[in-house]
């Protein structure tokens, strides 16, 4: 194989030797953030018009961080392909850096086997992503996708399904999407990114390791296997204690919220709070912003006047 020294992998190597892991890993974020709001900036960008340079290096600030917060409108401020940078900084914030930096060692060495973990992390994200895309396309085909385009259908579809998990941005309106669909995105949110990264959830790694055992227990296999290699007992232990865990703290503050909201009223003068409720609650566990809660109850149909009680 013939040497370039301009390779991203040598450029990476002769970083690491000036400033250091940390010090790289540093720099290279935030190189990525301000190109990527260079892209942002240009004005073919924009719907309408140019974006300021305080929005754009927040809107991709708040990508690569997976916080969801934004200052603009996403489907109506961006163009599709501006969005496509959007979402290019969610997965470089959600895959994790340790799995970067390894995808980026493999195309120095093609024949290098990838890590167990950094397997699970690409081969589930895949799923997830693709999964969740095509029953978005299911779910609202006759609902808020009806009147659109087909490539519209499929880049909403991918674009929600991408940035559900625990990034936030939406290009279509949350709150007339389908019950089946909210419930889509409320199980990805609970899932959310991988280990290493900027966003929040039970993590990729950990959905997989709890699939696992579960198929180990139906074949009655003494151990779970991925990728044909065994997940030790100890790491198992900790993948369903964090899926129980955290199922029972978003039901247990999901029950304290209806009481608290619903002041115990029947099941249909309070039709579709519960919905809005627990997808409230999968987002700070999530990785979601505490600020941006009130705004998707409003964008679901909720009054943004929470009760004190509930904002505690």
């Amino acid at each position: 194989m013939k040497f370039n020294p301009h390779s991203p992998s040598v450029l990476w190597q002769n970083g690491q030797r000036l400033l250091g892991p940390s010090r790289m890993l540093v720099a290279s974020f935030a190189g990525a953030i301000l190109l990527a709001t260079f892209l942002l900036m240009l004005p073919q960008a924009a719907q309408k018009e140019p974006v300021r340079f305080i929005d754009a290096l927040f809107t991709i600030t708040s990508a690569t961080c997976v916080t969801g917060l934004t200052v603009v409108d996403t489907g109506t401020t961006f163009t599709p392909f501006r969005q496509i940078i959007i979402l290019v900084m969610i997965q470089l914030g959600g895959l994790g850096f340790v799995v970067i930096f390894e995808l980026l060692h493999k195309r120095k060495q093609p024949r290098k086997r990838l890590s167990l973990h950094a397997q699970l992390v690409v081969f589930v994200s895949a799923l997830l992503i693709f999964g969740g895309m095509a029953l978005l396309l299911i779910f609202e085909y006759g609902n808020t996708f009806n009147a659109l385009p087909w490539s519209t259908k499929l880049w909403s579809a991918y674009f929600q399904s991408v940035t559900a998990r625990t990034a936030g941005f939406y290009t279509i309106n949350i709150g007339a999407l389908s019950d089946a669909s909210l419930f889509l995105l409320i199980m990805l949110m609970f899932i959310g990114a991988s280990p290493g990264s900027c966003g929040g959830g039970i993590k990729t790694t950990t959905f997989a390791i709890f699939l696992a055992i579960i198929k180990a227990r139906f074949h009655n296999f003494a151990d779970a296997n991925l990728f044909g290699r065994r997940i030790p007992e100890e790491t198992s232990s900790k993948a369903i204690a964090i899926s129980f865990f955290s199922m029972t703290i978003i039901l247990f503050f999901t029950l304290l919220l209806l009481i608290i909201e619903t002041q115990l009223v029947s099941h249909q003068a309070s039709r579709g709070v519960f919905l809005e409720l627990l997808k409230e609650e999968v987002l700070i566990p999530a990785g979601e912003h505490v600020v941006k809660d009130s705004d998707v109850l409003v964008v679901m149909g909720r009054d943004k006047d929470v009760e004190e009680l509930g904002k505690l």
